[in-house]
């Protein structure tokens, strides 16, 4: 009574036990506190802590109190924070801000990010699914898709066509090219790496009777799979094929000399002694594959 310290004696030492307290009144006998742990050393008594009173319940209470608040404040900032970037994130893409405000009407603006380089160029490269050492040999050659205007279509075939474009430079001057694409819905991921390795290829010939790549280019497509487009140069006649079948079946056929055919057969069979020596392999060599340029070289 009237104390809240108690002495308890032990005759044994040395040992570590477990001491809980009740209150015991006429009522009869209270919860127990929780358990606490004492060593008890070889001299004899010790003495317990005082126990918990109502100023400690109530300064634990107001400290999980707190606690709480400051978990709701910084779970709700973190959600805030998280719903920004998530709109930032859809207004801006990889490429660059996609649609922006007129007035009061939400507008198509397409504006491309200042920051697109290599780092743009490997996630774009990675969204195709194509390996490492294939985006590597294609950085070099990797053309934004803002210097590239698209014309019309020259050829279409079942696996994907030939487009007409205008390809800008970095001095200003622009340049009539011929694009390839490929018909996404039509090809799997194995055929896309295939489509992009030749086109890696093609960037090292440098022969006047094979056309050299002039650059690669990714179309973002609506269905969140980039479209690759190969860019080459502009051939005026087109490929040889319908060029021989316009002067024998267009009207006012033309006769083609036996020199100018011994001269196509000559740049054909040059071209393939080039690419045998870089150990490449065409395997569709046919008229429809040989391209003629506005000086007649095939």
């Amino acid at each position: 009574k009237d104390t809240d310290v108690i002495h308890i004696p032990f005759v044994t030492t040395n040992v570590t036990c477990i001491v809980q307290v009740a209150a015991v009144t006429n009522g009869g006998v209270g919860p127990f506190s929780d358990p606490v742990a004492m060593f008890i050393p070889s001299n004899g008594l010790i003495s317990v802590a005082p126990s918990t009173t109502l100023e400690s319940r109530n300064t634990d209470s107001l400290t999980i109190i707190l606690g709480f608040i400051c978990g709701v404040v910084i779970i709700g900032l973190i959600l805030y924070i998280s719903v920004i970037i998530r709109k930032k994130i859809t207004e801006e893409n990889k490429f660059g801000y996609a649609f922006s405000r007129q007035e009061t009407e939400l507008a198509v603006n397409y504006r491309v990010k200042k920051s697109y380089g290599r780092r743009t160029v490997e996630l774009t490269l990675g969204n195709l699914g194509v390996s490492e050492e294939l985006q590597e040999k294609l950085q070099d050659v990797m053309i934004v898709r803002n210097n590239l205007a698209l014309g019309k279509i020259l050829g279409e075939g079942e696996f994907g066509s030939v487009m007409e474009g205008s390809l800008s430079d970095p001095d200003g001057t622009t340049q009539k090219v011929a694009v390839k694409t490929m018909k996404l819905d039509s090809f799997s991921q194995r055929e896309i790496e295939e489509f992009l390795r030749e086109a890696a290829c093609m960037k090292d010939f440098d022969h006047p009777n094979v056309i050299k790549l002039l650059g690669v280019c990714i179309e973002p497509s609506t269905q969140q799979i980039p479209k690759p487009m190969v860019i080459l140069p502009f051939m005026k006649y087109g490929d040889l094929h319908s060029f021989l079948l316009r002067l024998r079946l267009g009207v006012g056929s033309q006769y083609v000399p036996l020199q100018i055919l011994l001269k196509f057969m000559i740049h054909i069979a040059l071209g393939m002694e080039y690419l045998s020596s870089k150990h490449f392999l065409h395997r569709d060599l046919a008229a429809r594959n040989c391209m003629l340029r506005d000086d007649m070289t095939v």
